[in-house]
């Protein structure tokens, strides 16, 4: 079974999602507000460079303009998700 270019960065934005939760509390444990936030924007929207390097280079698909909300949308939500549970389970 072969993995569209949607579903492959639907794949990639979970991970990324999920990397996202891992990072978040290291870089607010280390930055204050304005810089940490300002840090963990510049991951969220690198990442996109990331998936799209790894789609063009490993996967060798094609088209990197599609997609861009399917990526974004997942990683956001995974990351909100992901990290919200961390909060709940360990932090609460």
């Amino acid at each position: 079974m072969e993995l569209g270019v949607s579903s492959l960065k639907a794949l990639a934005g979970v991970l990324f999602g999920i990397l996202m939760t891992i990072i978040t509390p290291l870089i607010k444990g280390v930055l204050t507000y304005p810089v940490g936030d300002g840090v963990l924007l510049a991951v969220f929207f690198l990442n996109y460079l990331a998936a799209s390097l790894i789609l063009q280079y490993v996967f060798r698909k094609g088209d990197l303009k599609k997609g861009v909300m399917v990526f974004y949308g997942i990683e956001f939500a995974s990351w909100i998700v992901t990290y919200e549970a961390y909060y709940r389970l360990f932090l609460s």
